[in-house]
Formats: structure tokens, C-alpha cells, sequence
């Protein structure tokens, strides 16, 4: 509702600014059964979110917390026939991406379970994928696998899924680099620095969420506050909506399962 509210602000401020495909004006009864439901890039029904672009991954996201539910804690036929129509439902575009997806569950698994690395190999692992990833970009390897490696798939829109090969990668480098850190920070703990870190992150999603329509609307309605401007007074506003959702998320869900609605759900804060 915000977001739809930030695309109808600035667009009055300066249409010039909020065009195709940045912008898709959705009405808001649209805009609700789309994100509400998280189908707004599923099979047959992509579209973009107003001009909230980076929306979305949440599809992709509930799309593979479905299927993953899905695939462990059901048996049988009823497992078979659920993943069929959960697969036939979300679309190619989204299993394409899934194995970065995968990736991160496994990595949880195994910081879980307490793996430890030296401090030396923890060094390595943490600094070698982001060397990698500078070289990559360096030699414009996204461009050659999606070019000359990548399947090709004639008449099919990929959308966000059109370097699959790459984000495969990425996921890789990734969880190598957060495997590293962590090690390096069961070594050496820094109390201080992690309050500051676990802080910022309360409002990570928060500003995930509200960046982009943030940006394009105040950059609509005060063109004179400069990039610099823009950056901070959006960073103030995510922090802000994140002190009103993010962070009392414990108090939210406490008021949802008083109402009946997860009365018999335990959830973890």
C-alpha cells in the first residue's frame, strides 16, 4: 500500500520520471492480489509491482519456501502431485534460480551443526570468492556464460531468471565468503561491532523492500536534495518503517497468534 501510495505521489510530482519498464501502474486492488499472494512473478502472471522492481525475489522467495515445505514434510502421493502443481504454478523461471536458493539452506545446515574451519583456510575462504567475483565481473563473464554457454530458451521471457548460470555461481561465491566469515568470527569475537552489525541488519529487509520507491518517488517530488540527499533521507524512512514492522516482528506475531490466527503455530522470534 505504500509503495502504491510513493508511485501515485511522485507520478503526480513528475510523470516524466515513472515510465514502461520501470513503472507499471498497477491499480491497487491489483497491486494487493499480487503481493499479498507473492504470485507477481509466477507462471503466466509477471509483471512488476508499480516501480518496485526488487520485489521480485519475495516471489521467487515464497515460491521456494512452498516447494521446500512441501518436498520435506509431505510423503507420498500427496507430496508428488503438490510438487507438480506447485512447479506448474511458479514457473521455469523460478526453479532456474532455486539452486542459489538450496545453496543458503545447506550453509545454515552446516554453520548449524558447528563446522569450523582453521583460521588460515577461514582467511581463504572469505577473501578468495570476492577476488573471484572482481575478476569475473572484469572479464564480463555474465556476458559470455548467459552468451556462449548459457541454454538458450526461444520465446520464453526469462525476466529476472535471464542469467540462471551466473546467479548459480554467484551462489557459490557467496556461501564460500559467509563460510569464511563465520569462521573468522567464531575465532575472534567482537562484541561491540556485532551489536552495531545485528542492529543494521533489523532494518535490512526494510530498506530492501522500501528502497527503490522511495528513491524514485522523493527524487519526483524534491529534485533539489542531490544524491546525497536522496540516499540519507531514504536510509531514514527504511529505518523508520523498520521500527514500526521490522524489528517488533516478536510483537506482531504475538498479536496474530492472540487473534486464533497461529494460536496452534509456534513461531521461533
Amino acid at each position: 500500500v505504500l509503495g502504491w501510495a510513493l508511485d501515485r505521489w511522485g507520478a503526480a510530482q513528475a510523470p516524466e520520471q515513472y515510465f514502461q519498464p520501470y513503472y507499471n501502474p498497477l491499480p491497487l486492488w491489483d497491486m494487493l492480489m499480487r503481493g499479498l499472494s507473492f504470485s507477481n512473478e509466477w507462471n503466466g502472471l509477471a509483471t512488476r509491482l508499480g516501480s518496485n522492481g526488487p520485489f521480485w525475489s519475495l516471489s521467487y522467495e515464497v515460491a521456494y519456501y512452498a516447494l521446500f515445505g512441501v518436498a520435506v514434510y509431505l510423503t507420498g502421493m500427496r507430496r508428488v502431485i503438490l510438487l507438480v502443481a506447485g512447479v506448474a504454478l511458479t514457473g521455469l523461471n523460478i526453479l532456474l534460480l532455486m539452486p542459489a536458493w538450496l545453496m543458503g539452506v545447506w550453509l545454515y545446515h552446516r554453520l548449524k551443526q558447528g563446522a569450523r574451519q582453521r583460521p588460515t583456510i577461514a582467511v581463504v575462504l572469505a577473501g578468495l570468492p570476492v577476488a573471484l567475483y572482481a575478476i569475473a565481473l572484469r572479464f564480463d563473464l555474465p556476458d559470455i556464460l548467459q552468451t556462449t554457454v548459457q541454454p538458450h530458451l526461444p520465446g520464453h521471457a526469462l525476466r529476472f531468471s535471464e542469467e540462471f548460470l551466473w546467479n548459480a555461481l554467484l551462489g557459490v561465491l557467496v556461501c564460500t565468503h559467509l563460510s569464511g566469515v563465520t569462521a573468522l568470527l567464531r575465532y575472534r569475537t567482537a562484541p561491540r561491532l556485532s551489536s552495531v552489525i545485528a542492529w543494521l541488519a533489523g532494518a535490512s529487509f526494510s530498506m530492501y523492500l522500501m528502497h527503490y520507491p522511495l528513491l524514485q518517488a522523493l527524487h519526483a517530488a524534491l529534485p533539489g536534495l542531490g544524491h546525497a540527499g536522496l540516499f540519507f533521507l531514504t536510509l531514514l524512512i527504511c529505518f523508520a518503517f523498520a521500527e514500526l514492522f521490522e524489528r517488533p516482528l516478536h510483537r506482531w506475531r504475538r498479536l496474530l497468534r492472540g487473534s486464533g490466527a497461529l494460536r496452534r503455530t509456534r513461531v521461533t522470534d
